[in-house]
C-alpha cells in the first residue's frame, strides 16, 4: 500500500544548477545588450537620413552594405521600408480634424498623452481647429481640472490656451505687410515687367520700369542678370565675389537681403547699368537709394530676431522680450523719434501696416498666461520687464496671476518650523534646547515660487556663467534647483517650449 511522501516537493528553480542559472542570466545581458545596441544604431540611423535629407533606399544600396561589412555590423535594416514605415504619412485632407488624429496616435505611442503641454505652429486656420478637436478627444480620457472627486488621469493641454504662435512666422507677416505697404510688388511681377520690356522702347522716359519703386527696379535688375550667362559674366566682371540674387515671395528677409546687397554694392550697380544702355530705367534714383537705406534701417532689427530664432531655436522665454522690443520701436518709426527721425512719410504710413499686424498678435498674447509665465523665468530679469513695460495696474494683476498659475500647477507641502514630537534620531539634550530656542508655532505652507518671484533679480555677472552664454538660464537654473525645487519644475516643464517651428521648416525647405 503506497502512501504519501512527507518529503517536501523541491521548487522548480532548485532543479537548475547554478551553472545553468548562471549561464541564463550571462545570455539574458548579453541579448539586452544587443538589443539595446539595435535600438540605439537604429535612432541613430534615422536621425541621419532625416537631418542630411537621406533617401529611404539609402540603405539598399551597395556601398552601404559594404560600410555595414567594414564595421562588421549587421542590423537587419535591409530595405527602405524598414525606414518609411517609421514615418506617418497623412492620407486625404490635411484638416484640423485629420491633423489631430495623428498627433493623438503619436502621443498614444510614446504615452504621453498627460504630458502634452503646448503646440508652436503657425496660425493657418487648420492649425487651430486641430487644437479644439485634439482637446475635444483628450477629455474623453482625460480631466482637464484637478479636484477631490477626479476620476480621470489630469490633462494639461488646454486646447487654443495652450497654442504658441510661431515667432518667425509672426514676424514675416508683419514684415511683409510693411513691403506690400510700400508696394515692393513680387518676382512673378517682375517677371512680367521683363517680358513687357522690348515693347517699351520707343515709349517716353516715364516708362513702366521708371514710374515703379527702388525695390522693384532692383529686383528687375538682379532677375535681368540672371536670365543670361552672358549678362552674368558681364557683372563677375564688374564685381567678382559680390553679387545681387533676387528674392523670394514667401521669405520677407530675402527682400531684405537684395535691398542691403544693393546698398553694399551701389558703386558696381550704377557702373553695371550704366554700361547697358537697354536698363537705363532700372537705375535707382538719389531718392531711391534714400529709401532703400531707411527700409533697411527700419527692417534690421526684424532680421536680427529672425536670425536670432532661426539659429538658436529660441526658448519661449525669449517670446515676449522681442515682441515688446519690435513693438516700442515700430512705436519709435511711428512717431519719428529717437533714431527714426529722418524717416519719411511713406516709409511711416507703410510701417502703420505692421504696426496692426503686431497689434493682432499681442492682443491674442494677452489672453495666454503662458507667455508671462515663461518670461519670469529668467532669473536676471523676473517680474521686472513686465512691470517696466506695463502700467502698474495691469503688472500687479498680471504678476498676481502667475503666482495663483505657478501655484496650483506646483502646489507647496506643508511644512514646520518646529514639531510636538522630538523627531527620529535628535538627541533629546538638542531637542529640549530647540524648543526653548524656536517655540511651537502652527505650520505654514512655504512656497520658493513666492520667494522666487518676490525677490530681486539676478546679478547679470556673478562669474560662474559667461555673460553672453546662450544656456546662460539653464544654467543657473541647474546650479540653483536644490534652492527652488517647485520653481525648477517649472523650468523642465516650460524653458523647453520653443518659440518658433524653424527646426521644422528648416527641414522642409532643406528636403
Amino acid at each position: 500500500m503506497s502512501t504519501l511522501s512527507n518529503k517536501p516537493v523541491p521548487a522548480p528553480h532548485q532543479n537548475i544548477s547554478s551553472d545553468k542559472l548562471s549561464l541564463a542570466l550571462r545570455l539574458h545581458g548579453v541579448l539586452k545588450e544587443a538589443i539595446t545596441e539595435m535600438i540605439d544604431f537604429f535612432c541613430a540611423l534615422l536621425r541621419w537620413v532625416i537631418e542630411t535629407q537621406q533617401p529611404f533606399t539609402v540603405v539598399e544600396h551597395p556601398t552601404w552594405k559594404e560600410l555595414l561589412k567594414s564595421l562588421n555590423a549587421n542590423y537587419p535594416i535591409k530595405t527602405a521600408d524598414t525606414l518609411r514605415n517609421q514615418f506617418k504619412e497623412i492620407n486625404g485632407l490635411h484638416s484640423g480634424e485629420n491633423l489631430s488624429t495623428i498627433v493623438k496616435s503619436v502621443l498614444e505611442a510614446f504615452q504621453i498623452e498627460y504630458k502634452l503641454l503646448t503646440i508652436t505652429r503657425d496660425n493657418a486656420r487648420n492649425n487651430l481647429t486641430l487644437y479644439d478637436y485634439l482637446h475635444a478627444d483628450l477629455l474623453k480620457d482625460f480631466n482637464k481640472e484637478d479636484s477631490l472627486f477626479r476620476m480621470k488621469p489630469l490633462m494639461r493641454f488646454q486646447g487654443r490656451n495652450s497654442f504658441i504662435g510661431c515667432l518667425a512666422h509672426i514676424l514675416n507677416l508683419i514684415c511683409k505687410d510693411i513691403l506690400v505697404s510700400l508696394k515692393t510688388g513680387t518676382v512673378r511681377d517682375a517677371h512680367v515687367i521683363l517680358n513687357e520690356m522690348p515693347s517699351q522702347k520707343d515709349h517716353s522716359p516715364e516708362t513702366l520700369i521708371s514710374m515703379k519703386g527702388a525695390i522693384v527696379k532692383i529686383r528687375l535688375l538682379a532677375l535681368w542678370i540672371s536670365n543670361s550667362p552672358q549678362r552674368r559674366q558681364a557683372w563677375k566682371d564688374i564685381s567678382p565675389y559680390k553679387q545681387i540674387n533676387y528674392d523670394i515671395n514667401t521669405h520677407w528677409n530675402s527682400t531684405y537681403n537684395i535691398v542691403s546687397k544693393a546698398l553694399q554694392l551701389r558703386k558696381e550697380v550704377t557702373q553695371f547699368i550704366r554700361e547697358h544702355p537697354d536698363i537705363q530705367e532700372m537705375q535707382p534714383t538719389d531718392s531711391d537709394w534714400s529709401t532703400l537705406r531707411q527700409i533697411q534701417k527700419v527692417l534690421k532689427p526684424f532680421w536680427d530676431h529672425t536670425n536670432s530664432v532661426s539659429k538658436h531655436c529660441l526658448s519661449i522665454t525669449k517670446s515676449l522680450p522681442i515682441y515688446w522690443s519690435l513693438n516700442d520701436i515700430l512705436d519709435d518709426i511711428k512717431n519719428n523719434k529717437d533714431d527714426f527721425q529722418e524717416i519719411t512719410k511713406e516709409v511711416q504710413n507703410a510701417v502703420e501696416g505692421g504696426i496692426r499686424k503686431m497689434d493682432k498678435f499681442t492682443k491674442k498674447m494677452d489672453s495666454n498666461i503662458i507667455y508671462y509665465m515663461a518670461a519670469i523665468l529668467d532669473p536676471r530679469v523676473k517680474t521686472s520687464f513686465i512691470q517696466a513695460q506695463m502700467s502698474k495696474s495691469d503688472a500687479d494683476v498680471i504678476i498676481s496671476n502667475i503666482h495663483k498659475y505657478l501655484k496650483k500647477q506646483y502646489p507647496a507641502s506643508p511644512t514646520s518650523s518646529s514639531s510636538a514630537e522630538r523627531p527620529p534620531g535628535m538627541p533629546g539634550t538638542l531637542w529640549k534646547k530647540l524648543k526653548k530656542i524656536q517655540p511651537l508655532q502652527s505650520a505654514d505652507i512655504i512656497s520658493d515660487i513666492d520667494w522666487y518671484l518676490d525677490s530681486s533679480p539676478e546679478m547679470w555677472s556673478h562669474g560662474i556663467i559667461e555673460d553672453g552664454d546662450p544656456d546662460w538660464i539653464l544654467k543657473w537654473w541647474k546650479a540653483n534647483a536644490f534652492n527652488y525645487p517647485l520653481m525648477s519644475k517649472a523650468i523642465q516643464d516650460y524653458l523647453p517650449i520653443l518659440s518658433a517651428e524653424v527646426g521644422v521648416k528648416r527641414l522642409f525647405s532643406n528636403a
